[in-house]
């Protein structure tokens, strides 16, 4: 049998159909902001590679960083781990759903409790990274 005997449907559809919905809209940008996390990653590790070699090559690394246009970049890149990381947390706490006693804790508090923690955690980095772990050191 050919395939001219069956009649074919042939759906047409534009390449920005996820832009007629708003959830949509939020989850590509979302799966956008990974690839710009993998992009800061790569300029992490070549840096890290460059303080591999010696302190006269990193320090001329570092010199180039701190250019306005390499700032710019470095709060873009900022901006979307921000975003990406807020919506992760929103994701998980849908995703994770916790019981006590056999009862659902709301989706809620499940996000405030994770983004709580996350500021915590990032204020302790904060603080080890100024310099000052006296006050983290008498906790332990």
């Amino acid at each position: 049998m050919s395939e001219e005997n069956y009649p074919t449907f042939k759906r047409e559809q534009s390449i920005f159909w996820w832009t007629r919905n708003r959830r949509y809209i939020a989850y590509f940008f979302r799966e956008l902001t990974g690839l710009f996390i993998f992009i800061y990653t790569l300029f992490f590790v070549y840096q890290l590679y460059q303080l591999h070699f010696n302190e006269v090559i990193y320090s001329a690394y570092i010199s180039k960083m701190t250019a306005p246009t390499f700032v710019i970049l470095n709060v873009v890149f900022l901006l979307f781990s921000v975003y990406h990381s807020l919506t992760w947390f929103q994701l998980t706490a849908k995703v994770l759903p916790l019981k006590i006693r056999n009862k659902p804790i709301d989706t809620k508090i499940i996000g405030l409790t994770s983004l709580a923690l996350w500021g915590i955690f990032s204020y302790i980095v904060f603080i080890i990274m100024a310099g000052d772990i006296n006050w983290l050191m008498k906790l332990i």
